[in-house]
C-alpha cells in the first residue's frame, strides 16, 4: 500500500491523478481521505510555543515551511541552531501580526546564530525553512531558544554604544528596530566623519546633539558618506540607517587640523645681516678707491716717461 499526503491549503476546483502502472498489471484501490491542515503548515494553524521549539524540517507547509508563533512583551534574543551533522542551512524570519517582516537570520548551519530584537509587544510569528537542503526525506532537527534580555547596546539613541575617534567597525543590519544602529562620541573642536560600507549597499550617516537635534546627515547612494563639522562642544550621537542591503561598515571619525606652519625667517635675517655689513663698509670701501688712484697714478706716470726717453 502506498499513502501520499498532499501538503497546501483551500484546494477548490477540479484535479487530475494519472496512475501508471510500473512493473505489471493487476488492480488497485485509491482511497481519497480529507484531513485537517497539518499544525505548522499556515499563520492560520500555527504552533503556538513560549521560550523556544525543538522541531524537524522539511515541515508541514507546501513549501516545506514550519509557522511558530509567540506572544511577547518586552526585548528578547532568538537562537537558532541545527542539531546533528547535517550540511543544511536553515532561514529564521520574524513577523508581527500584520505579517510585517521584522528580522531574518539566514544560512543557519550547525553554528548557532543569535538575533535580538528590542520593544517588542504582542503577537508575532516565525517561520522556518530550508536555504539549503539536499535530501527531501532525510529530515533535520533544529533548536529554537527564545530569551528576555536587557536593552540592546546601539539599538537607540537612549543605549548608544560608546567610542571614540579613529575607526569603527561593524554590520548591518543592526540592533535597532528599523536595522539602524546607534554610536555615542565626546567631541572638542572640528572632525570628519566618514562612511565606507560592502558593496551593493546603501547605509547612510547621521549626526545628533545630545537633545537628539539633528546636526548633520549624509545620504548619498555612493560611498564615502562624509560631515564635516566644527566647533563642536560636547556629546553627540552617530547614526547609521540600513537602507539597502547587508555587509560591513567601517565608521572613521577623523580631528580637522586648524594649525597653520609659521613660514622661517632664516633667509631673510641673514639676507638682512648681509646687507646691513655691507652698508656699514661703504666708507672704508671709498677710502681705499682713493688711496689706490694716488699710488697707482704716479707709478704708471713715471713709468711712461722713461719708455718715451
Amino acid at each position: 500500500m502506498i499513502s501520499v499526503t498532499l501538503k497546501g491549503f483551500n484546494f477548490a476546483g477540479t484535479y487530475f491523478i494519472n496512475i501508471e502502472p510500473y512493473s505489471s498489471s493487476g488492480n488497485f484501490n485509491l482511497t481519497i481521505i480529507r484531513t485537517e491542515l497539518l499544525a505548522g503548515a499556515t499563520t492560520s494553524n500555527a504552533i503556538p510555543i513560549i521560550s523556544g521549539y525543538t522541531g524537524q524540517l522539511p515541515g508541514p507547509g507546501p513549501l516545506n515551511e514550519t509557522w511558530l508563533t509567540v506572544q511577547l512583551d518586552g526585548n528578547f534574543s532568538f537562537t537558532l541552531q541545527l542539531l546533528g551533522s547535517t550540511s543544511s542551512k536553515i532561514n529564521f524570519y520574524l513577523y508581527d501580526s500584520s505579517l510585517n517582516l521584522l528580522k531574518t537570520s539566514l544560512n543557519v548551519d550547525m553554528t548557532s546564530q543569535t538575533i535580538s530584537v528590542n520593544g517588542l509587544s504582542g503577537k508575532y510569528y516565525i517561520k522556518l525553512n530550508y536555504a539549503y537542503h539536499l535530501f527531501d526525506w532525510i529530515p533535520d532537527s533544529y533548536s529554537l531558544t527564545i530569551s528576555s534580555i536587557t536593552e540592546i547596546a546601539g539599538s537607540s539613541s537612549s543605549s548608544p554604544i560608546l567610542i571614540s575617534t579613529g575607526s569603527t567597525n561593524g554590520n548591518m543590519p543592526g540592533p535597532g528596530s528599523n536595522g539602524n544602529i546607534w554610536y555615542s562620541i565626546n567631541l572638542q573642536g572640528d572632525y570628519e566623519i566618514s562612511l565606507t560600507a560592502s558593496d551593493n549597499t546603501d547605509f547612510d550617516l547621521f549626526v545628533y546633539d545630545s537633545n537628539l537635534n539633528l546636526v548633520d546627515s549624509s545620504a548619498l547612494s555612493s560611498y564615502p558618506e562624509k560631515i564635516d563639522l566644527t566647533n563642536l562642544q560636547g556629546t553627540y550621537l552617530i547614526e547609521i540607517k540600513d537602507t539597502l542591503g547587508q555587509g560591513s561598515y567601517t565608521l572613521t571619525i577623523t580631528e580637522i587640523s586648524t594649525t597653520n606652519s609659521v613660514p622661517t625667517t632664516t633667509t631673510t635675517s641673514t639676507q638682512t645681516s648681509h646687507n646691513t655689513l655691507s652698508s656699514s663698509n661703504a666708507p672704508f670701501s671709498f677710502v681705499s678707491s682713493l688711496l689706490t688712484i694716488f699710488i697707482l697714478f704716479p707709478i704708471i706716470s713715471w713709468r711712461r716717461k722713461l719708455k718715451n726717453d
